[in-house]
């Protein structure tokens, strides 16, 4: 006579809505093996999440993918298409040896564009004692383009040469041309040329060639 009784018992307790309250309570907190489900996510879809054994938590909410990543989908690639390099720094100094400043010059350089370079140089040579007179101020100006990456670049330039003093095959201004190996940065700053630059008139090519080391800001 018992039995029949807590049997009646045990189904009002198990109707009864605080229990039930109680029983759903206690499946929610207890760990699950794997419960899957669906959630909105942050881009306005919905995605499937995995519950694991660490009190019913997403994986998404624990940080280990972004609110819009989608399980499975391989993370966003960053864009390492190669670019051609430009140095950071606008400006350089440097002196040249012969070159086209003929025997020498200091020059300073302007970034124009990204790979172009506008170069100014100044030389002046004056010397009455030795075999041959020269009495030479020269203007190198040249428009240089900067190829490569890294700091080793190749380096093409065009520009004239105005002249005053004695001249340079009959004519006040000199063509001239560049083409080189340029590193930079050298050493953190600095920079290292060596290039063939020669020079030209309507009636005249004499090759040439110069050196060249100074720094960048």
């Amino acid at each position: 006579m018992k039995s029949p009784c807590l049997l009646v018992l045990l189904l009002h307790m198990l109707c009864c809505p605080a229990v039930k309250m109680l029983a759903q309570t206690i499946v929610h907190r207890a760990p699950l093996a794997v419960r899957e489900g669906r959630s909105s996510t942050a881009c306005g879809e919905y995605q499937d999440i995995t519950f694991h054994r660490e009190w019913s938590i997403p994986s998404t909410a624990r940080g280990a993918a972004p609110a819009c990543f989608r399980p499975g989908a391989a993370p966003p690639v960053p864009d390492t298409e190669s670019h051609q390099f430009t140095p950071d720094d606008k400006n350089a100094v440097y002196i040249e040896i012969l070159g086209q400043g003929i025997l020498y010059s200091f020059n300073y350089e302007r970034e124009l564009a990204p790979s172009y370079f506008l170069r100014v140089g100044f030389e002046r040579v004056n010397d009455q004692g030795g075999l041959v007179k020269i009495d030479l101020t020269a203007f190198p100006i040249v428009i240089d383009y900067l190829a490569g990456n890294g700091a080793d670049h190749l380096e093409l330039g065009v520009g004239v040469m105005p002249v005053l003093g004695a001249g340079w095959g009959n004519s006040n201004v000199v063509g001239t041309a560049t083409i080189g190996y340029r590193l930079q940065p050298w050493l953190g700053f600095g920079l290292f040329r060596l290039s063939f630059t020669p020079l030209f008139t309507p009636h005249a090519f004499r090759p040439w060639a110069g050196a060249s080391i100074g720094a960048s800001f």
